[in-house]
């Protein structure tokens, strides 16, 4: 039963990192802007500065079987990354 949920740990792992990955790069080949992102989704429920540059775009999610947010991260008028928190 341990490494049952050792390997379901592990093997989660490696794919959150593999789409934190994909995203990342998706932004930097396709670059979208502040613009172009709030044209597609409206304004952000909250805006967290995370440095003096970097700003976190949140997000809710309009499911009502997922908890958590969607977050962008902006910087200079770029997206640079985007993903979900809890």
């Amino acid at each position: 039963m341990r490494r049952a949920i050792l390997a379901i740990t592990l093997i989660s792992a490696f794919l959150l990192c593999g789409c934190y990955t994909a995203s990342t790069e998706y932004y930097v080949k396709d670059q979208m802007t502040n613009e172009m992102l709030e044209s597609r989704l409206g304004k952000p429920a909250r805006i967290d500065k995370l440095d003096v540059d970097t700003e976190k775009w949140i997000y809710p999610i309009d499911n009502p079987e997922l908890t958590g947010y969607k977050f962008y991260l902006v910087r200079d008028g770029k997206v640079l990354d985007s993903g979900i928190g809890y």
